[in-house]
């Protein structure tokens, strides 16, 4: 029982921290000005469709090409080729592969090894659909916006530790039609034509 009313005060205490942080400096996907990152109007955040850039920091300088769904990630044909196991990835920055190389990613290891023991003929595809500080949320929008296009096999949402405080941040800014989350808009911006309503989610 103890250790219950523990973990419950951390939690209280963590959303009583997360909301003094919103309110005080506001939430940013990410302090970096670049080119291939946006504000977007459904999406809260994501990547500029066929935009390219460097990432740069004191330990790397890697390269990101942007396709025309906004992933970072080459194009893929819609629909689907025959004898095509496709699988999409969401998630935060480590399914971008924040750091690295687009190929050095988990999503192109995987993709890499599952071809690699691959019989029949059988190709796999692994689309990498991660941004970098997205939540279950987000995803949620990520995947009924562009990922069901694709026609994936295979869907892995990658969730860790910081995605229930980003839920919840994200959740304040979030756009409903009934009961169904439409859009998680960026700070300072209200809906402009949706027929909904904000509320905490």
């Amino acid at each position: 029982a103890q250790n219950l009313l523990l973990l419950a005060s951390a939690v209280v205490v963590s959303f009583v921290i997360a909301e003094l942080l919103l309110a005080v400096f506001g939430f940013s996907e990410l302090k970096e000005d670049t080119p291939y990152r946006q504000r977007d109007d459904v999406f809260h955040h994501g990547f500029v469709p066929g935009s390219s850039g460097v990432s740069k920091s004191s330990e790397w300088a890697v390269g990101y090409r942007i396709n025309s769904l906004g992933f970072r990630d080459r194009e893929y044909g819609i629909p689907k080729p025959g004898n095509t196991f496709r699988i999409l990835m969401l998630g935060d920055s480590f399914t971008e592969g924040y750091g690295v190389e687009a190929g050095d990613s988990f999503s192109k290891q995987l993709e890499k090894m599952l071809n690699t023991g691959s019989s029949a003929g059988l190709k796999y595809e692994v689309v990498n659909g991660g941004v970098a500080s997205y939540s279950p949320i987000l995803e949620y929008l990520m995947l009924k916006g562009k990922g069901l296009a694709l026609k994936p096999d295979l869907v892995i949402l990658n969730f860790d530790w910081s995605d229930p405080n980003d839920d919840y941040v994200y959740s304040r800014l979030a756009v409903f039609n009934g009961s169904d989350v439409v859009a998680v808009l960026p700070e300072g911006e209200k809906p402009k034509s949706f027929p909904a309503r904000v509320r905490i989610f």
